[in-house]
């Protein structure tokens, strides 16, 4: 794959386009108000309801040049959440506040660039901060997403970065908006999720029952695995082990079910949004779909574990 793109690379994305094709989706698909104000550096989103009230901001960085992204703490990708009263004396209930940033560069004319494949992780994180921004019944002590089982975590977030994968929201923040770019961005994206998806499953599996069982041995795990699900021809163990021995699994044990789970539902729920442009006024679609996401005490929707292969499968045929 990186052969491929080296010879032929895919086509940029405008920052500025990409953010205001983005807004447009949280107002039409989700029914809320975005109101953006340009600041150095990004701008802030204050996201409004149906009714006019205020849910949030959502701040958006933009990381143009290495020295700035060494002097923050947040990686680019990454969605710092936060409770906080914007004013004083505005209001004795916090006021959730996310941080989405973009690592982008900035090309002689003064446009703001970034790839594909960064596009799809910005609009993850995009997910992640109405997610909290959105979520009901919170306390000053405790973030949004602290409320929601593991399971859910990832729903908006996965939902959203497949937005990377619709040719009308492509065609519309691509620099070469033409049917071939489409078609290449498209299928390099399902390429790199098909390849991925069979060791994330061994992955999910491993994680998930080493952190639910009381004893037992990473190898006696895997060995128990591999006999009942045949997961060595999968994966590599040593490539497991690895994985789960790096900071960010170790500090959220079950992450990798969550996103696998997260894979599967929004392959299922995102599809009726193939058959409109990304602006098609549709929040009825969403009310039900993030539901579960929105609501702490609403119940899990089982998925269908086929779904993610059969999404990414039949959006690559369609790039062909």
């Amino acid at each position: 794959m990186r052969d491929v793109l080296v010879r032929d690379p895919l086509p940029d994305v405008d920052v500025d386009r990409a953010l205001d094709a983005t807004r447009r989706v949280v107002e039409a698909v989700l029914g809320l108000l975005v109101e953006p104000m340009g600041r150095a550096h990004g701008e802030d989103w204050t996201i409004r309801d149906r009714t006019g009230a205020v849910r949030g901001v959502v701040r958006v960085d933009r990381w143009a040049d290495r020295a700035e992204r060494l002097s923050r703490t947040d990686r680019p990708g990454h969605t710092p959440l936060a409770d906080q009263t914007p004013w004083a004396g505005s209001s004795s209930e916090a006021l959730p506040v996310a941080t989405v940033a973009i690592r982008c560069r900035v090309d002689g004319s003064g446009r703001s660039l970034t790839g594909p494949h960064q596009l799809q992780a910005t609009l993850h994180e995009v997910g992640h901060a109405l997610n909290h921004v959105l979520l009901g019944g919170r306390t000053t002590l405790v973030t949004g997403l602290d409320y929601l089982p593991v399971e859910r975590l990832d729903l908006m977030s996965m939902w959203f970065d497949k937005w990377a994968l619709h040719p009308g929201f492509l065609r519309a923040v691509l620099t070469d908006p033409g049917a071939d770019s489409v078609a290449r961005v498209i299928w390099s994206r399902c390429i790199e999720f098909r390849r991925t998806l069979p060791t994330r499953v061994v992955v999910a599996a491993v994680d998930h029952a080493l952190h639910r069982s009381t004893s037992g041995t990473f190898a006696e795990t895997w060995t128990a695995l591999d006999h009942r699900f045949g997961i060595a021809q999968l994966a590599a163990e040593e490539d497991v082990l690895e994985h789960l021995a790096w900071p960010m699994p170790l500090a959220n044990p079950g992450g990798e079910f969550s996103m696998l789970w997260a894979y599967a539902a929004t392959s299922t729920t995102f599809a009726p949004f193939l058959d409109h442009d990304y602006d098609h006024d549709h929040p009825d679609h969403a009310d039900g779909i993030f539901s579960s996401s929105v609501d702490p005490t609403a119940p899990s929707v089982p998925v269908d574990p086929v779904a993610a292969f059969a999404f990414h499968r039949t959006r690559e045929d369609h790039s062909r």
